[in-house]
């Protein structure tokens, strides 16, 4: 699947998920992270779908976020980060706690390594690139 590097386009905020589309949108997103072994993340921009839903792989499971929300907790770490839509890595800030909430999961609380992930894939709906909050 390819991945959009627009960054002109990735600089857009995405639009809510209706529920008629969710189907159809997470089955992009599960074939977008199943064709890369080396994401453990996508967006739905990154796949040229203007939504706001993601993807992350958590262990050997995929789990899948539509409209969330995120609340930032615990302290700001700088995490160095790769995104498959741009070429180099950054430093990026980043809290070591999130609590996300969705339309399909609820509220869930993820710390560490996978509260970056997380912080960035929402970055990533809300038009915000790595470059844009890294050294």
């Amino acid at each position: 699947m390819k991945i959009v590097k627009d960054e002109k386009y990735l600089s857009t905020a995405c639009e809510p998920i209706q529920d008629s589309e969710w189907a159809s949108i997470k089955m992009r997103l599960f074939l977008g992270m199943k064709s890369r072994n080396d994401a453990v993340g996508l967006a739905c921009n990154q796949i040229g779908i203007n939504k706001r839903g993601f993807a992350v792989r958590s262990g050997n499971k995929i789990l899948f976020f539509k409209n969330p929300k995120i609340i930032l907790k615990g302290e700001v770490i700088k995490h160095n980060e790769k995104c498959l839509s741009l070429p180099k890595d950054y430093n990026v800030p980043r809290n070591s706690e999130v609590v996300i909430t969705d339309d399909i999961n609820g509220t869930l609380i993820f710390k560490d390594y996978m509260a970056c992930v997380i912080q960035h894939e929402y970055d990533h709906i809300n038009g915000i690139l790595i470059k844009h909050k890294g050294e």
